[in-house]
């Protein structure tokens, strides 16, 4: 180990300590591996250079795998099998054994594997570098490689590399973790050594070490990625040493260096990770495969291959006299090019069409293709075809013996035509590209509308069959966006995003990204505001098709913001105001929408066998498979660009102060108003003049002043000292908070109250929460119920600061909730609530409502004297423990109370007796004389002393008893939160937590926040999980009241809920439907003229004929019965 260590550590510096570990965990022989190693940190900490260096002198058998670059299980496992597999001449009949490397499944890649490891006795090691992309792959291929060494049977282990920690690569609970190893950043001292390795040869080691503190002074801040800081000094280096080299300043003068690079360091800070490559960029993609037929290549236009070429002949023959056929008949030398060039002004000046022989056609057609054709019937057969269409007319001259043709399209129609097979003449077409590019370059704004569009639309076409970089052409497009042509800038806008997303539909194609980024953050910055817009709109649509969903894209986009042009500043902002959340489409994977397999089955077998419903069958199946491959798929992470800002809080800062320097529109400053909000909520900054700003505009009549409330809310965080929020708390309750305004706006401003102490509850004082919660009993229902929800905040949060009123009662979260002052935080070192599962009881369900007596679940009424508290006091037999809990305490104060009060009511009893007497004798003294009355007025300011003195002495013992009391509660909530702790602590490390564990402590933890209500629980107010990170408008905008409708309102309100409301009349009981009817409920729809005679001898009947009727009517109805 220790060679190893000396050997490693020449060539890999400050990564000793991550070296000792792998090398025990997978370099010691003869020892088990394990069975997967998660390395993780940030981006340039040498992660992937130790695993490599350590693999390289293992000399084991290994493969690396870069995660983005596969986009699905067979492509990687082939690439994996091809780096394992070894020599052929060493193992050939390895390779026979194999075969082809073909594989579709995991089973397949086991078996193969195995077959490696049984012919190559080296361990296996398989690095997967960037795992945390496999998220966006099959679900079960994170399970398989974590565990492949258990599957497999196999010597291997897997390394995944990654710069996100494991909960966020692979969220399923109870899997198999395996073991981490965290790869520290760099310190200062780590990367000055680091990078002075890489100083010039020519340099002198004392200069560059004064260098290189000079520049970590201003870059190690804000950049510790080895890779860039390395680039920024190596840029920065040549102007430290200019002046040194002229001789103005002495190497030892580092003041005088450090005044002439200062101002050079900090203006390249702003162009960290947006530098621009000078590197020439090569073509990924030639054409490489030779054409085989040239008949497979007409694509794109109607017409047939050859007959393309006779309209490009046509058009020829038309637009050049015959003299000048001589050119294109001619191979083409050094001294007839000059020739060519004379006669370029005469070739000009001809214009219009011509008409031409049909021998002149032919000549011309079987000059200008490059194979031999015979020019037979059937291509003789496509010129009246081309006829009939209109591309050629016959002109009406009086040659018979030959007729003559002219040609009827324009150059921007023969253009079209020539770009579907200009793919067949790449060596011609090598120049032919750029000088279209050089003439939009130049003439781009001189240029036709119609011409500039046509050769945009040629460039596309070159560029779709791999004749020209994409570069090359994104580049010239973005210089195009310049043009006042609407119609070419959608054109060319549509273009470019497609482009760029079918360049990186397989895999990212870094090299044209970080090159199309860089120039995109330069148009950014043009002049023309058409150009920086449309290169604006570019970026932000790739980001929201997840083409370029990097943090290097979002913070491009964020310089957009300072933009001295409006428009580009205002898409940039609603970029970062837009919703980032995962949009559920209602297609056909919907529960209500997928296709029962059971019941096409069965209605298949039932039906009439026919083509028709076999389609339908199979269509039906396939939806199935489609859906449950779309459900078995791993859950994509989305991150919103707000959390992708490198430096969030410079970048708060710099648009708060272009807000307060900029005299911009009132809904611009909106916009900037609630970027700075959101990234002050989101990241926790600290901007303290952002409250007072916002302070002024806090008045009832202030416009959009819902938004503004909105913002103030969401730049509060617990972070935020209490005294800077006092204030803005403060100007709520005395602007909309008070009597005089309206019950909407006062609601309104106590929503806003409740939403800034729900993120910050140590800003409200008691005597405040005291004015706002009598609000609970104002005669508005909105105030009353925005009133209700700031009490019910602090009775999750602080309890202890309400009035005892409304508190309501205690249950096991208020009892164990302990309120922390500013700045501190509450670590656990166990999972709480775990201490339900030392309970064998695993009924954990709340059941609200429980018709039977003897069910264990059943109200138990609690009745109380004081009926101002709000809380109605209800207990289930659930919550048995809380109530035992809190009965025990009361039982233990009690005792505790009659045991110091004891010796107390002694006294009193005694004072009473005297009382007693003294009343006595007063009365014998009312019944004495005159002389002993005047005795006793001389002796009442004596005992009205004495009668202080006992009062002053009971109120000492109320208070004595009053402390006694609290000290007890106190000392009953630390014994049962301690023991409560440790019950949950021993769990904690004792046991391994299961699914079902997790779920009985979910329902505990619920459990302990609800609060008992009559004939029902309470809905409990949001909690932090429930809450988003930013704060909704309707939260503030949140009025409880039920407003007045006018009559077309009731009426839709009524025709609503008449939609799925049974018809008013006669309801048939009969259980099926579709049974047959009575004749008595026949008759009822007959017609009257099909019953009239029948009814006509009813009313014709006697009497004796009617009793007879009633009684056979009875005697049935008996009979029935």
């Amino acid at each position: 180990m220790e060679s190893c260590l000396e050997k490693l550590n020449k060539k890999i510096k400050c990564r000793k300590t991550i070296i000792k570990q792998l090398y025990s965990l997978i370099g010691i022989q003869n020892e088990p591996m394990p069975q997967s190693i998660f390395v993780y940190g940030h981006v340039a900490t040498g992660k992937s250079l130790v695993i490599l260096r350590l693999l390289k002198y293992l000399q084991y058998n290994f493969s690396i795998v870069n995660c983005i670059e596969h986009i699905n299980n067979k492509h990687m496992f082939e690439y994996i099998l091809n780096d394992l597999i070894p020599d052929p001449e060493s193992c050939p009949t390895l390779i026979d054994s194999i075969g082809n490397l073909k594989c579709d499944n995991i089973v397949t890649f086991i078996t193969k594997l195995q077959l490696i490891s049984k012919y190559d006795n080296r361990p296996i090691i398989i690095v997967l570098d960037k795992c945390m992309y496999l998220r966006n792959m099959d679900g079960q291929i994170l399970p398989v490689f974590l565990r492949l060494k258990e599957i497999s049977n196999v010597s291997v282990c897997t390394i995944f590399v990654s710069n996100v920690v494991w909960e966020k690569c692979y969220t399923q609970i109870g899997s198999f973790e395996p073991i981490k190893i965290y790869c520290a950043q760099y310190t200062r001292e780590e990367i000055s050594d680091i990078l002075l390795s890489y100083k010039p040869q020519d340099c002198n080691d004392t200069i560059y070490k004064n260098y290189l503190n000079l520049f970590l002074s201003v870059f190690y801040r804000f950049c510790r990625d080895l890779n860039e800081l390395r680039y920024m000094a190596k840029i920065n280096f040549v102007k430290y040493v200019e002046p040194i080299k002229s001789g103005l300043i002495k190497e030892d003068d580092v003041t005088g260096l450090w005044r002439n690079i200062s101002s050079t360091l900090t203006s390249n800070l702003e162009v960290i990770y947006l530098r621009v490559s000078t590197e020439d960029f090569i073509q990924d993609n030639q054409v490489s495969k030779e054409i085989e037929s040239t008949t497979k290549l007409a694509l794109s236009f109607e017409l047939p291959f050859y007959a393309k070429y006779i309209l490009i002949a046509a058009y020829l023959a038309s637009h050049n006299p015959p003299k000048e056929d001589k050119a294109i008949f001619m191979k083409l030398s050094s001294k007839k090019k000059k020739k060519i060039v004379r006669r370029k002004q005469a070739t000009n000046e001809h214009s219009g069409p011509r008409s031409f022989p049909i021998s002149r056609l032919l000549a011309i057609f079987c000059t200008i293709l490059d194979e031999k054709v015979d020019v037979n019937a059937i291509l003789l057969a496509q010129i009246p075809t081309m006829y009939h269409l209109g591309l050629l007319i016959s002109t009406n001259d009086s040659n018979l013996d030959e007729p003559k043709l002219k040609c009827c399209v324009n150059y921007n129609f023969i253009l079209v035509v020539a770009k579907t097979v200009a793919h067949c003449y790449p060596d011609v077409l090598k120049t032919f590209p750029q000088e279209i590019i050089d003439i939009l370059q130049k003439h781009n704004t001189v240029l036709d509308n119609d011409m500039r569009m046509t050769f945009c639309k040629a460039l596309i076409q070159m560029r779709n069959k791999y004749l020209l970089e994409p570069i090359t052409l994104l580049s010239l497009f973005f210089e195009l966006l310049r043009c006042q042509d609407k119609a070419l800038r959608q054109f060319l806008q549509t273009h470019i995003i497609t482009d760029i997303k079918n360049i990186n539909a397989k895999h990212k194609n870094a090299k044209v990204n970080t090159t199309l980024q860089n120039f995109i953050f330069t148009m950014l910055k043009d002049t023309n505001a058409r150009a920086a817009k449309m290169s604006a709109d570019v970026m932000i649509e790739l980001y929201k098709k997840n083409v370029w969903n990097d943090a290097k894209t979002v913070n491009i986009i964020a310089t957009g913001c300072f933009s001295k042009i409006i428009k580009v500043a205002v898409t940039c902002l609603k970029f970062f105001l837009g919703n980032d959340e995962e949009k559920e489409e209602n297609d056909s994977s919907d529960s209500d929408d997928e296709p029962n397999i059971k019941e096409v089955m069965i209605a298949n077998k039932v039906n009439k066998k026919t083509k028709k419903r076999e389609k339908m069958l199979k269509k039906a199946k396939q939806l199935l498979v489609k859906s449950k491959k779309k459900k078995a798929k791993a859950p994509q992470y989305n991150f919103s660009a707000l959390h992708l800002i490198h430096d969030p809080q410079g970048f708060a800062e710099k648009l708060f102060k272009q807000l307060e320097k900029n005299n911009d529109r009132f809904e611009i400053k909106l916009m900037t108003l609630d970027v700075v909000s959101r990234l002050i909520g989101l990241h926790n900054l600290f901007l303290f003049n952002f409250y007072p700003y916002l302070q002024r505009f806090l008045q009832p009549h202030q416009r959009e002043v819902t938004k503004l409330l909105q913002f103030i809310a969401q730049a509060s965080h617990e972070l935020v000292p209490p005294d800077v929020l006092e204030p803005v708390i403060k100007t709520l309750v005395n602007n909309f908070v008070t009597e005089r305004n309206s019950g909407d706006v006062m609601a309104i401003g106590l929503n806003t109250v409740r939403e800034i102490c729900s993120r910050c509850p140590l800003v409200m004082n008691a005597d405040l929460l005291k004015d706002l919660s009598q609000y609970k009993h104002y005669r508005e229902r909105s105030v009353m119920m925005a009133a209700s929800s700031l009490i019910a905040v602090y009775k999750q949060a602080m309890p202890s600061l309400l009035h005892k009123k409304y508190r309501g009662r205690p249950t096991e979260a208020t009892i164990a909730l302990d309120t922390l002052k500013y700045g501190e935080v509450a670590a656990n070192d166990f999972v709480p609530g775990a201490e339900v599962l030392l309970n064998n009881n695993t009924n954990d369900k709340l059941e609200i409502d429980s018709e039977n007596s003897e069910d264990d679940d059943q109200w138990i009424d609690v009745k109380h004297d004081n009926e101002d508290n709000d809380e109605d006091d209800w207990v289930t037999d659930d919550e048995s423990d809380v109530s035992s809990d809190n009965s025990m305490d009361d039982e233990d104060n009690s005792d505790s109370d009659k045991e110091s009060i004891t010796e107390e009511d002694q006294e009193e009893v005694e004072e009473q007796k005297q009382e007693d007497s003294k009343s006595e004798d007063t009365v014998k003294i009312k019944s004495g004389t005159e002389e002993d009355v005047k005795t006793n007025k001389l002796h009442g300011s004596a005992r009205s002393k004495t009668r202080k003195e006992k009062k002053d002495k009971k109120m000492r013992r109320k208070k004595q008893k009053e402390e006694r009391k609290a000290k007890a509660k106190v000392q009953k909530k630390e014994e049962f939160t301690a023991e409560k702790k440790e019950k949950a602590s021993l769990v904690s490390v004792e046991r391994l937590l299961t699914d079902e564990d997790f779920k009985r402590i979910d329902m505990a933890l619920v459990k302990q926040q609800v609060m008992p209500a009559k004939f029902g629980i309470k809905r409990p107010y949001p909690t932090d999980e429930n809450r988003g990170e930013l704060v909704k408008l309707g939260d503030i905008e949140n009025i409880h009241k039920k407003r007045r409708h006018d009559k077309e309102a009731r009426l839709e309100t009524v025709k609503k809920a008449q939609e799925g409301r049974e018809k008013f009349g006669y309801k048939d009981g009969r259980q099926n439907p579709l049974c047959s009817k009575t004749n008595r409920e026949k008759k009822k729809t007959k017609n009257y003229q099909m019953i009239k005679h029948k009814v006509t001898g009813k009313v014709k009947r006697s009497f004796k004929d009617k009793q007879r009727a009633l009684r056979n009517y009875l005697l049935k109805q008996k009979r029935m019965k």
